[in-house]
């Protein structure tokens, strides 16, 4: 995990973490799951913001809250963390994969 994240940005990273199977994830995707976790703590800063502001004026504009989460959104479905994401992603167990035959195995052995 990146070092300075804030609260809500380390929730999302062990979230996916729990979430995503380690046969899916590789070292390759730490920048992507980093980019995920900033937009996050941005989303999440900016609803806070929303949420608490007492007079109009203090609010963070509606925009600047769609924009951060259309980019979490679209992340997301990178590690396959929406509905529809989900619906496309097939992994096929360890276990599974050990007991496949390759075909090729009788051709070189």
């Amino acid at each position: 995990m990146p070092v300075g994240m804030t609260a809500p940005e380390i929730e999302m990273w062990e979230s996916v973490i729990a979430y995503v199977p380690e046969e899916v994830l590789a070292g390759a995707d730490t920048k992507a799951l980093t980019a995920l976790c900033k937009w996050w703590g941005i989303y999440f800063d900016l609803q806070g913001k929303w949420d608490s502001a007492e007079v109009e004026k203090d609010r963070p504009s509606i925009y600047e809250i769609s924009k951060a989460w259309a980019h979490c959104e679209r992340l997301l479905g990178e590690f396959g963390m929406t509905p529809n994401a989900r619906a496309k992603v097939k992994v096929i167990p360890k276990q599974q994969k050990q007991e496949e035959a390759d075909p090729l195995q009788a051709y070189v052995a």
